[in-house]
């Protein structure tokens, strides 16, 4: 089992790239601008999108281990910071995504109750897709 992306993502069709990086009070480590080129055919963005990649470290299991210690890692003023701007109108989502394969006989993803309760502070969604490795 592989965790191939976990980010905390921000999102509204609302709050602008800029206030969100104003209220969080940090750069993301990638985000987009509602009304600019998607890339999509000529679309244009719905959404601003403020994101941040989760990391962890050591030699833990990706899905329990580390996922959570990424998460209680945030803090609880990023947590509270969160919630202001999902009481402002954003989306806030911790998103997974997950890669199972056949050669480990760990295909677990757990949160400590110390990360759901970070999730709960900030009014934070969850978001897994999985994908399975056939071979």
């Amino acid at each position: 089992m592989t965790l191939r992306n976990c980010v905390l993502a921000i999102e509204s069709e609302t709050v602008d790239l800029a206030e969100m990086v104003a209220v969080l009070g940090s750069a993301p480590d990638s985000g987009f601008q509602r009304g600019e080129p998607s890339g999509l055919r000529g679309a244009v963005r719905r959404r601003s999108s403020w994101m941040k990649e989760l990391r962890w470290e050591g030699d833990v299991h990706p899905g329990t281990m580390g996922l959570s210690s990424a998460i209680e890692a945030l803090g609880d003023e990023l947590a509270q910071k969160v919630r202001k701007l999902v009481n402002a109108g954003c989306a806030a989502t911790v998103a997974v995504v997950q890669e199972l394969t056949t050669d480990t006989c760990s295909h677990g993803l757990a949160l400590s109750a110390a990360a759901t309760a970070w999730m709960g502070s900030a009014k934070a969604g969850l978001t897994v897709d999985q994908y399975v490795d056939s071979m």
